[in-house]
């Protein structure tokens, strides 16, 4: 039997487990995207960190325990996924650790800065 997909059974797969989600619905990342901005414009105007690091912490934890595509994940694998949604998956991964990691040494260091002008 054939495809009715011109992509291949493996990426029509890949993307009819995230069409429902993001297609058409740009909403959810359009939120995601407002509170990121409002989180770093008042990190950065106010000159405390504790807020970016507690939303930068619930993005990594939510972002590794709740992703939508887990259960696709577990039941085909990631190797029958097409290579630009493994790299933009990869990619936001990536970014959201990083974002943690980084919110968290600023977070330890912040009295650094201060405590060597004394």
């Amino acid at each position: 039997m054939r495809s009715a997909c011109c992509l291949g059974a493996d990426r029509c797969l890949a993307i009819r487990c995230l069409r429902p989600i993001y297609v058409g619905r740009p909403v959810g990342p359009l939120i995601l995207g407002a509170a990121n901005a409002w989180v770093g414009w008042s990190s950065l105007k106010s000159g405390r960190i504790q807020l970016a690091l507690a939303w930068n912490t619930f993005v990594a934890v939510m972002g590794c325990l709740v992703p939508i595509v887990w259960p696709k994940f577990i039941d085909v694998g990631m190797s029958t996924w097409p290579h630009k949604a493994v790299f933009l998956w990869l990619f936001i991964y990536a970014f959201e650790s990083a974002a943690f990691f980084f919110s968290a040494v600023a977070f330890v260091l912040k009295d650094v800065a201060v405590a060597r002008k004394d």
